[in-house]
């Protein structure tokens, strides 16, 4: 007994052959990306974590630089009087 094929059949069979070569290199290269991504993304964790911790650091820094002073109370301020000459000082507008 003996086989006969006719082309539609070899077409048939291309197709089939076709599309499995399609779908596993498809797959391979989901799967590469997948391992690619998930390098990248380990790769921004660790900057994330760094950058977090300069953060911190600077965040820190800023806070003790910043730490208000305590305000003099009204009493002890300098007074301030004006000079001995200011009625005779130019622009002054008064005794005019």
């Amino acid at each position: 007994m003996r086989l006969r094929f006719t082309i539609r059949d070899l077409f048939w069979l291309l197709l089939v052959a076709a599309l499995a070569v399609g779908w596993w290199l498809d797959h391979k290269h989901a799967e590469e990306a997948n391992v690619n991504q998930a390098l990248q993304l380990e790769s921004d964790k660790s900057q994330l974590t760094e950058m977090r911790k300069e953060l911190g650091i600077i965040s820190r820094s800023i806070t003790k630089q910043a730490t208000p002073q305590p305000e003099q109370p009204i009493d002890n301020m300098p007074i301030m009087h004006p000079p001995k000459d200011y009625q005779s000082m130019p622009n002054s507008g008064v005794g005019k």
